[in-house]
């Protein structure tokens, strides 16, 4: 009889270790002062000089969420996540859903991890922060035909490979969801990374149909970074094909590299210089991005952004506004951001 119930005890310590879950609130704030030169309002034909609050210029939009997991037993995890993104001068949510950030659910085990929900890209996963500048003003995904080097796909089906010898593949596919047109609003990426010591390569292809014209965005992105020590270069390429509002199709390619150094552990400098370049035309457009990152503790730092654009010929890209053919721009952001 002891032995009975010795081993019915360790049964139910058994399942209650396969049972054991956690949940996690967590946060981030960003904002600061903002002086943007040249800003085209396209409704009064207007440029001139903006000073602002704005939010997510250097780590990424200001955002709370929940994140948690559940043992499940064998390896085997269940896992989640919602996170909403708001604009701290204001307090409105950054979108008009509240997990407008991602709101998903999956699993975790052996064989990798299936998340299904609102969730981002692979493009997001794979090179922004590692070969392409975050935040979402002064980035690559501000120019024309290059949103999607980082986005949200709702929707979302999406797969991770374990990491094997550095190496791990994903897959994901956004269902469309348009009643007789299985391929109308449809997402499909494919992504590789490696990562080796000093040495981390990256590759995804993207492409979304579109939801009423014949029409498909495609986008190839690569990148490449090695640390040496404190010193850390980082290089990308993209070339996208994207619809136009006059139903041509339109090809650019984008070439950035950059670098990230750490003075000390609490002040890292980064430098980026972005090349977009129009196919077919003479049309192209440069910039210059200077971060300064100082933290005051873990959890609280300050930062400075100088972004320096210059259009040329026709190419009308912008940070601010809706951006003038042949118009150049300056943004200068200081701030502060905390996590909780």
């Amino acid at each position: 009889m002891k032995r009975i119930m010795t081993a019915a005890s360790l049964a139910v310590v058994a399942q209650a270790a396969a049972g054991q879950s956690s949940a996690t609130l967590y946060g981030f704030i960003n904002t600061g002062l903002v002086s943007a030169s040249s800003v085209y309002d396209q409704s009064t034909g207007r440029s001139g000089t903006v000073v602002k609050m704005d939010d997510g210029i250097s780590w990424g939009t200001s955002r709370f969420g929940f994140t948690g997991n559940e043992d499940l037993g064998g390896g085997l995890s269940a896992i989640y996540k919602l996170e909403a993104g708001f604009d701290t001068p204001t307090g409105k949510l950054a979108g008009t859903a509240l997990f407008n950030r991602g709101s998903w659910v999956g699993l975790n085990g052996g064989l990798g991890t299936v998340t299904l929900g609102r969730q981002w890209n692979l493009g997001d996963d794979t090179m922004v922060g590692s070969f392409f500048r975050g935040g979402y003003n002064l980035s690559v995904f501000r120019l024309t035909g290059f949103d999607e080097v980082s986005d949200l796909v709702d929707n979302a089906v999406k797969y991770k490979t374990p990491v094997l010898g550095g190496l791990q593949a994903s897959a994901l596919y956004g269902v469309g969801g348009v009643a007789g047109s299985p391929g109308a609003n449809q997402v499909i990426e494919l992504a590789l990374a490696y990562g080796n010591g000093p040495l981390n390569l990256g590759a995804v292809y993207h492409r979304r149909n579109d939801a009423i014209a014949p029409f498909a965005s495609e986008l190839w992105e690569l990148g490449a970074n090695y640390t040496f020590g404190v010193v850390r270069l980082r290089a990308g390429y993209a070339n996208s094909q994207y619809p136009q509002l006059d139903g041509l199709l339109r090809r650019a390619a984008v070439y950035g590299v950059g670098g990230d150094y750490t003075v000390t552990p609490a002040l890292v400098l980064s430098a980026d210089a972005v090349y977009r370049k129009q196919t077919g035309s003479s049309d192209s457009a440069a910039f210059v991005r200077l971060t300064t990152d100082y933290s005051l503790s873990k959890r609280t730092g300050v930062f400075t952004n100088l972004g320096l654009l210059k259009n040329r010929n026709q190419a009308a890209e912008a940070f601010y506004g809706d951006g003038l053919a042949g118009q150049s721009q300056v943004v200068l952001n200081v701030g502060v951001r905390h996590a909780f």
